[in-house]
This record gives C-alpha cells, structure tokens and sequence, in this order.
C-alpha cells in the first residue's frame, strides 16, 4: 500500500465518521476522526463587509458578515455538486438589502424568496443555497429572517 498513489485506492462506502484518519497538525502527523474533519466546515466564517462579494465554495461553508450597507452576493466560485452555502447576515446601523443575481441563484417559482430581501437593523437573516449540477445552478434552499 505504500507504493499505492490515492487515485489508485478502493473507493470508499459510505462514511460514519467513527473512521480514523490521519492529518497534518502544527508539523505532526496525528490521527482525527472523519466526524472531527466534517465539523470544521461548520464553523462558521467571519468576512469583513463589501459591498459585493463572491463567496467560495468548497463543501459546506457558512458565512457570516454584519451588513453596514447593502450586499450584492455576486456568483460563488467552486461550484460543485451536493455544495452548500450558508449565509447569516446582521444589519448594522439601519435596514439593509441583500440582493443576488437570478443568473447564479436558482429560485422555484412556488417560493416567497425574492431578490432583493431586506433585513430589518439589527436582526440577523439566513440564506441557504445547494448547488445542482444537474440545473446547473445554486438553488434557494432556506430563506429565514428577523432572528434577533
């Protein structure tokens, strides 16, 4: 097996997340779980406010930005399938519009969902979306506002 490269190796089934797995971690090698791994991607990550921005995707990620203005979510880059964003956003200092483009942003007509929402200050809204590969879009999956 030591002379075997990854794509060689017998694919997986599913994962439990009890498997042991081997990482890299302040220059040792040392052993985690799949579980720990999987938990990592939901922490959630702080971006300082833009007035646009293009969030990256690489599995599940969740975003979290305090709106001091209004956002434009702007295409996600690394699109892949069963990808998943998740964004919690804070207005700041009044209400603020957050709006994404139907060009990335795949929305069911039967939704309430629109673009642009509005995210009243000092509340906190979470936009959810998955991507599709099949559709070939990022689709709505969970609009939630007026957290608190």
């Amino acid at each position: 097996m030591a002379n075997t490269t990854i794509s060689n190796l017998t694919a997986a089934a599913t994962l439990t997340g009890t498997e042991i797995v081997p990482i890299v971690q302040s220059a040792a090698t040392v052993r985690t779980t799949t579980a720990n791994i999987a938990a990592v991607s939901n922490t959630p990550v702080t971006l300082t406010y833009a007035a646009t921005i293009a969030p990256a995707s690489s599995g599940r990620i969740t975003y979290r930005v305090i709106l001091t203005g209004n956002l434009v979510i702007d295409t996600p880059t690394g699109a892949a399938d069963g990808n998943q964003i998740e964004f919690w956003l804070t207005a700041s200092g009044g209400a603020r519009t957050v709006t994404f483009s139907s060009t990335w942003a795949h929305i069911p007509t039967s939704s309430t969902l629109t673009s642009p929402v509005t995210i009243a200050s000092g509340t906190q809204g979470e936009l959810m979306f998955r991507y599709d590969s099949v559709l070939g879009a990022w689709k709505a999956a969970r609009f939630v506002n007026g957290y608190s």
